[in-house]
């Protein structure tokens, strides 16, 4: 979680990310101390916790001594970032030579013969022991009879053994290097049977796939899950989403993973989510980028249901306090959670937003005191809820009775008069899969009974034909002078579809559309071939109505359609 002193900071900004860095930075100028790697530590797992861009964790941890460094090592497995891996594995290598293998496999992975041949000479200078590991790097570093050598060293894996994973990832190197992909894949898949949850085959099997042979993405998420409990299938879930959101074309099948990882986390009630608020922070990101932040608003409520610790309530408070404020513009149903903000972090920058939107117009000063805000009392704590702080009360947000709705006068424990009904949730399964097959599906999180805004009006001009799906799937273009490009849809329906990409062509234009729809089974996608006309176009993408749409797509869109 974060440490004390650590939240001190963050609790009272809007921008977490940037208040950690700036706390990163004032770490490495401070001198090396036992205390300053034990304030490194907390710091990482800080970052590891806030930030989804876990290049600044694996830096925070590198200063935060041995533990740290081990850290930095799996989070760098996990996540694929060869170099940094290397270089670590080169830090340790001053303390213990024989690390210099790791790091002139490592370098290899990073695309970097020349510095893993480098280190293999540091290796031949150290006299290791691991022979046939130093000997197997040299004739890879040749490049010659690599598919032979690789089948060798397959050989020499015991069967069905956790030592043997290590092995296999050796195999598969050579294998990768010689162009014979099928039979690298085959060797990956079986170092993650003898060692579940093993980083570095799941990355290098991952990327092989992504470029490869994607539809198999599937059956790698079920090998990558299987096997795992609760909080390592979530952190899985998490590593394999992020590598899919940061690609071109796989970034919404990423996306629904994440909202996924998310769901199961609060279904399960996980006392510890790894990577909480760093997933939160795609998501409201990508929603923001998309305008259709809205759509996350019933997987805040179930957070904010799901979770008692405050840094997690004020993130989420705040972010439900934005899409009150910001994108359904109702900053009465806005103060009720800016009050759960203010209850923890009162001088968060949401709070005084949202002050500053419910008083009364300041440009002139009033003849005679103004009366009294009604103020509306905290509801009784729900189940799921945390329980009030035993701190007293330093902000209360008022709720003025001049932009209410008449309504009978409260009482003492009713929420804003105001409160519209909950919306319909968007019932669609397809959008965050089922558990994987075996694992029982826990019980649903109960939904608190909280303001929920209207939805989003349409834009200006905007003319709806059929029911809009808000569900990022991924989309391939193919353009009339035969170039392909690729994007993801900010929203679509039985009669078009937005798509967000950098592509171009002319308003009235022909392209054709491979679209990735989620099916029925999880982690399931079916492609659907499809023409389409340039509708529209701006600065974020494209705008497209559906020529020649089949049934069988009509009717996986109509699934996919909320209730």
């Amino acid at each position: 979680m974060i440490a004390p002193w650590v939240s001190e900071t963050v609790l009272r900004c809007a921008d977490w990310r940037s208040a950690l860095a700036g706390l990163a930075q004032q770490l490495v100028r401070e001198p090396g101390s036992a205390a300053a790697e034990a304030r490194a530590l907390e710091l990482g797992a800080a970052l590891e916790y806030v930030d989804p861009d876990g290049r600044r964790a694996i830096e925070v941890y590198a200063l935060a001594g041995a533990e740290g460094e081990a850290r930095a090592l799996v989070l760098a497995e996990q996540l694929g970032w060869w170099d940094a891996r290397a270089r670590l594995h080169a830090r340790g290598a001053a303390r213990d030579p024989a690390r210099l293998l790791d790091e002139a496999e490592a370098w290899w992975d990073a695309d970097q013969p020349a510095l893993a041949a480098q280190a293999l000479a540091g290796v031949r200078a150290a006299a290791p022991t691991d022979l046939a590991r130093r000997d197997d790097l040299a004739q890879l570093l040749t490049g010659k009879e690599l598919l032979a050598r690789a089948e060798l060293i397959a050989a020499r894996a015991e069967p069905a053994t956790t030592a043997s994973a290590d092995t296999l990832v050796s195999a598969a190197r050579f294998a990768l290097a010689a162009g014979a992909v099928d039979e690298a894949q085959r060797w990956l898949e079986a170092a993650i049977v003898a060692r579940p949850g093993h980083g570095l085959a799941s990355q290098l099997l991952l990327r092989s796939l992504l470029a490869t042979a994607p539809a198999k993405l599937r059956g790698f998420l079920r090998l990558r899950l299987d096997r795992l409990g609760p909080t390592a299938w979530l952190d899985a879930l998490r590593t394999t989403a992020l590598t899919l959101v940061a690609t071109d074309h796989h970034r919404g099948y990423g996306l629904r993973l994440l909202r996924q990882a998310l769901e199961r986390a609060y279904q399960a009630r996980l006392p510890s989510i790894p990577g909480h608020l760093a997933m939160w922070h795609v998501l409201a990101a990508q929603a923001a980028a998309d305008r259709t932040r809205r759509e996350l608003f019933d997987l805040v409520v179930a957070g904010l249901g799901a979770t008692t610790t405050p840094v997690d309530r004020v993130w989420l408070g705040a972010l439900a306090t934005e899409c009150c404020l910001r994108d359904a513009g109702t900053p009465i149903l806005a103060a009720a959670y800016a009050d759960m903000v203010a209850e923890h972090a009162p001088d968060h920058p949401t709070v005084a937003d949202v002050l500053a939107a419910i008083a009364p117009d300041r440009g002139e000063e009033p003849a005679a005191p103004a009366p009294a805000p009604t103020v509306v009392e905290r509801a009784p704590v729900a189940p799921g809820r945390a329980a009030p702080t035993t701190r007293p009360a330093t902000v209360r947000i008022p709720v003025p009775t001049d932009q209410a709705a008449p309504a009978p006068a409260p009482a003492a424990t009713a929420h804003p008069a105001l409160r519209l009904p909950p919306l319909p949730r968007p019932a669609s399964p397809r959008s965050a899969p089922a558990l994987a097959t075996g694992r029982p599906t826990p019980a649903p999180v109960r939904i608190p009974d909280w303001p929920v805004p209207p939805p989003v009006p349409e834009p200006a001009g905007a003319v709806p034909r059929s029911r809009r799906i808000l569900i990022p799937i991924d989309v391939r273009l193919e353009l009339a002078d035969g170039s392909r490009t690729a994007g993801h849809s900010r929203d679509l329906s039985a009669s078009g579809l937005y798509v967000v990409t950098l592509a171009a062509p002319a308003i009235g234009a022909e392209v054709g559309l491979v679209l990735s729809v989620p099916g029925p089974e999880p982690f399931m996608e079916d492609e659907y071939q499809v023409r389409a006309r340039v509708a529209r176009r701006d600065d974020e993408g494209l705008g497209l109505e559906l020529l020649d749409a089949s049934a069988a797509l009509l009717t996986a869109l109509a699934a996919l359609a909320p209730a």
